[in-house]
């Protein structure tokens, strides 16, 4: 047996900035393994930079226009789902554990491959060349449990358990960035990258997403996990962090006193369900501070307009004790956040701690 570990990063995410995301710290801190390796997949962001940088001016700003396109309209998101997926195919063996992640247009990714594997199945070696198939069947109208999808398994894809699925900070309508402000016309922008299935299929083990409760963009509202009829209970844990977008899936400087407590809560999750991990790759000497200060910029996004996201505790939602502190500890917060009064007056805080498992 092995641990296959896909990590997916956010929009304009990669693994050559100062500070890298949650994502890439979590790939950078997976162990090879003792006696069950431990093999990792790492794909950096759309819009993201490559690391060889193109020798022309001309090639240059083609790069910049490409990198902002698929930043903003996700741009070659369908051929990183497919990557993935064969970086699966190549390597998974019957009885191997899959551990997905994923961080902004990066968990559409990892949602999306899960929803792959569970309607077209994983691909056999001999059957690669079908990968095509797979990947029409998995957009077009049949459902995982039609006769078309269950005879495509049974020929050429068996479905794999899927372990555990970790998301940070998942955006948009149905996947898709509000980018106009218009639903209407996003649907339009981004038909393609519209998420096929809302609901988490019920053959991941373990589900977490790591969510920003303070994000002030009307171009990244949440895009929540709605659990299947018949899943186990527990097996979703969806956790309100402090923070705007970036203070939860990392990658800023300003705000990795925030962003540990995301990447330490997720780490646990996965460890405690078996995925080993060296800790002194994931903490690099930063505090952790539910206190600290965040800052949203004044970048395209921004001037898209603000709407304060909406609170709730539906779908296995949760406070991380960060919230519970900060609304403590800052009276300012407590004066701005006013949808946390009615959790607070209540006590229906519901704490999500990191699990007490580092090595």
């Amino acid at each position: 047996m092995q641990r296959l570990v896909v990590c997916c990063d956010g929009s304009w995410q990669h693994p050559g900035q100062e500070t890298p995301s949650n994502v890439a710290r979590l790939a950078q801190a997976v162990l090879p393994g003792d006696s069950i390796r431990q093999l990792v997949y790492y794909d950096s962001g759309v819009g993201s930079p490559h690391i060889a940088a193109p020798p022309r001016w001309s090639e240059r700003v083609s790069e910049t226009v490409q990198n902002c396109l698929g930043g903003v309209f996700g741009a070659g998101l369908e051929a990183k789902i497919c990557n993935a997926y064969l970086f699966l195919v190549l390597n998974h063996r019957p009885g191997d554990e899959i551990y997905l992640f994923g961080y902004s247009r990066g968990a559409y990714t990892a949602r999306s491959l899960a929803g792959l594997i569970y309607c077209s199945g994983l691909l056999r070696r001999d059957a690669m060349t079908r990968a095509r198939e797979a990947w029409a069947l998995y957009q077009g109208p049949d459902k995982p449990g039609s006769s078309a999808a269950k005879t495509f398994r049974e020929s050429y894809a068996p479905r794999p358990y899927v372990t555990f699925l970790g998301c940070w900070d998942t955006v948009g309508m149905r996947g898709i960035p509000n980018i106009t402000g218009v639903n209407a016309i996003n649907q339009i922008v981004n038909r393609a990258h519209a998420f096929h299935d809302m609901v988490v299929n019920r053959e991941i083990g373990a589900v977490r997403h790591a969510c920003a409760i303070d994000e002030p963009r009307r171009a990244l509202p949440l895009t929540d996990m709605e659990p299947h009829p018949a899943s186990a209970p527990g097996q979703i844990k969806q956790a309100w962090f402090p923070g705007p977008h970036g203070a939860v899936g990392g990658g800023e400087k300003r705000h990795e006193a925030l962003s540990g407590l995301a990447l330490d809560w997720m780490a646990g999750e996965a460890q405690a369900r078996g995925l080993q991990l060296d800790w002194s790759r994931l903490n690099r000497g930063e505090p952790r501070n539910a206190l600290a200060d965040y800052h949203v910029g004044f970048g395209l996004l921004s001037l898209l307009g603000r709407q304060a996201r909406t609170l709730h505790l539906k779908g296995a939602f949760g406070f991380h004790r960060g919230v519970r502190a900060r609304w403590a500890g800052r009276p300012y917060y407590r004066e701005t956040r006013t949808a946390l009064h009615h959790f607070a007056s209540q006590e229906r805080w519901r704490d999500f701690p990191a699990p007490q498992t580092r090595a």
